[in-house]
């Protein structure tokens, strides 16, 4: 996915614990300060958010549970 598994535990816990969508989860990023996210330009923030929704969306069916 081109992302590290410090990348993708922020981005599950905004999805997942925040309710975050990819605007409100960019601009959450984007508003952490002093973190490694800080240090980023925000269009590559932008570009990791749009990849993990991207990915995400492609394998989401594997999360589901069939009854």
């Amino acid at each position: 996915m081109g992302m590290t598994y410090d990348d993708l535990a922020w981005f599950g816990r905004l999805r997942k614990v925040k309710l975050c969508g990819p605007l409100s989860m960019y601009l959450a990023l984007v508003a952490e300060r002093g973190g490694a996210w800080a240090a980023l330009p925000r269009a590559r923030v932008a570009e990791k958010v749009k990849r993990f929704f991207k990915f995400y969306a492609i394998n989401r069916h594997k999360m589901t549970t069939l009854t």
